[in-house]
């Protein structure tokens, strides 16, 4: 299956590895923020609205287009448990972490909760493509037009849990399944087109390979570096 494409996998990788090369230098600019080496609004500014809204659509889009492409003969439901019950240990791992970093900001639903669950839900369309994108296009017109919300739940769910009025990251079922559901029609039908492998793209191809690992190190990593250099700046 995969050595077939082998030419889109090199671009799945690329286009990956890029969109979590972006998630680094996103969380190094929040760093530098949060340590007072620069001054900006990450938080409410547009360029950064924006700039993580690219990120997270395309490592979404990314993850659609992969889950077609594994399940492409057959759906795998003890690999997708496997894998969505990995990606729940993570995520209570930096939900933890979080709520000792930042205790009114901690992270209780951010990417990893969100592919917990967003895995089983879109999988079983992986066979349906355009239906998936159908419901893409309905599910994101009913957000944008406000008929389609998780406010609910938040307010529903927000004094049982204690949960934060607002936190370090957010990545709610909708709007954000609305990608995945694109990249499953797109993975389908193999709509990106073939890259050859290039000494070039060594470091960004690493990185697309192992998402998961960067993503749990990277940040750690940075935070730490720099809460060391300002412990000897103080």
């Amino acid at each position: 299956m995969f050595k077939k494409a082998q030419g889109r996998l090199v671009t799945v990788d690329l286009l990956r590895g890029f969109s979590i090369l972006l998630m680094i230098l996103f969380h190094f600019s929040f760093d530098l923020n949060h340590f007072n080496f620069i001054d900006i609004d990450i938080y409410h500014g547009d360029f950064w609205h924006y700039f993580r809204w690219f990120i997270l659509s395309l490592f979404i889009f990314i993850s659609g287009y992969t889950l077609s492409l594994v399940h492409a003969k057959k759906i795998i439901w003890k690999k997708a448990f496997k894998r969505s019950g990995e990606l729940f240990v993570l995520s209570m791992i930096i939900t933890i972490a979080t709520y000792f970093l930042f205790p009114t900001t901690w992270v209780y639903f951010g990417v990893l909760h969100f592919f917990t669950l967003a895995i089983l839900l879109v999988l079983p369309l992986v066979y349906y493509p355009k239906t998936a994108l159908l419901l893409a296009f309905v599910l994101a017109w009913g957000y944008y037009e406000s008929y389609l919300s998780v406010n609910a739940f938040y307010q529903w769910f927000q004094p049982i849990l204690n949960l934060p009025a607002r936190t370090e990251d957010l990545v709610p079922i909708l709007p954000w399944i609305v990608p995945m559901l694109v990249g499953v029609f797109a993975g389908h039908y193999k709509l990106l087109p073939k890259v050859k492998s290039r000494k070039a793209y060594k470091i960004i191809l690493f990185m697309g390979r192992h998402p998961l690992f960067v993503y749990m190190v990277h940040q750690p990593i940075l935070f730490g570096l720099l809460m060391l250099v300002k412990s000897f700046g103080a």
